[in-house]
């Protein structure tokens, strides 16, 4: 999944964090400015006010990479 821009309303982020919730571990984006992309991330997640979104959490692996994972994940063997 790829987003490039910053200058959306924090609600065009909310998708990103039910498409992680879909996934079997997460999901991993693509951005650029990530430090304003995380908190566009944060923000969204904040006013959607829904607690099955503090199932996840953000790991920034590298420069231009965010990954929305799961906190718990069980993987079948």
């Amino acid at each position: 999944m790829e987003h490039r821009g910053t200058r959306d309303p924090a609600a065009t982020y909310l998708p990103y964090w039910y498409d992680a919730l879909r996934e079997e571990i997460g999901v991993l984006i693509e951005c650029t400015e990530r430090r304003i992309f995380v908190q566009r991330l944060y923000e969204a997640r904040t006013a959607a006010n829904d607690p099955k979104l503090e199932a996840l959490m953000i790991f920034q692996p590298g420069e231009g990479m965010v990954f929305i994972a799961k906190k718990q994940v069980e993987l079948d063997p």
